[in-house]
């Protein structure tokens, strides 16, 4: 089973727009200043890290669930394999999947709903073959 979980468009849309502020600011600071300093150099690579990570978002999506492993694609990429699952817990709307050594929270805010059921299906279906909960 490959399913790929997404993230919202209005996550994707923040996130956009925070980038293009980062980079108004950076060409303001940039135009406005007689020479390069620490702030207009501060600001340009917050607005180069902030294009990357919008981009990157957009691309790798944000969960995948594939050959018995669960990802999130963050930066750190943290990942568990779903056989190792010993217990679910739903708190805040979130959900913690915890093994024996790890801990993967997983943000149900940023997720569209029809793919919030669909990953809700996947967690039922480790709840019910492992019966570690």
């Amino acid at each position: 089973m490959n399913l790929t979980i997404p993230y919202t468009s209005k996550r994707l849309r923040k996130t956009l727009l925070l980038s293009l502020l980062y980079w108004v600011i950076c060409l303001m600071n940039i135009l406005g200043a007689d020479d390069l300093g620490y702030l207009q150099i501060g600001f340009l690579i917050l607005a180069i890290v902030s294009t990357f990570l919008y981009f990157r978002e957009r691309k790798q999506q944000y969960l995948t669930i594939s050959e018995g492993m669960i990802k999130r694609n963050d930066i750190w990429g943290r990942k568990i394999r779903l056989d190792e699952v010993i217990h679910i817990e739903k708190y805040a709307g979130d959900y913690i999947l915890k093994t024996p050594t790890k801990k993967l929270r997983i943000d149900t805010h940023i997720i569209p709903p029809e793919a919030l059921k669909e990953l809700e299906e996947v967690l039922g279906q480790i709840q019910l073959t492992t019966a570690k909960t």
